[in-house]
């Protein structure tokens, strides 16, 4: 039997990473964009992306304008 989602109950997001080099050393970058609009949040650390997606209802509301969760 198949899951049939709605809209509203589902999302696909997709996850860059990407590590920078700079004179405090290497850390991870990286943004999130949600497959069903194109909305894409970027973030300075890996720390932030995991407490993105630590609240769900931060993303599923977010609709309209991409926002940037920090600017690179």
């Amino acid at each position: 039997m198949a899951h049939i989602h709605r809209a509203a109950d589902y999302c696909s997001f997709l996850v860059r990473l990407w590590l920078i080099a700079g004179p405090e050393g290497q850390r991870w970058m990286g943004e999130v964009e949600r497959v069903q609009d194109g909305q894409i949040w970027r973030f300075q650390s890996l720390e932030e992306i995991a407490s993105f997606f630590e609240s769900p209802k931060r993303f599923l509301e977010s609709e309209g304008s991409s926002r940037a969760a920090s600017s690179p």
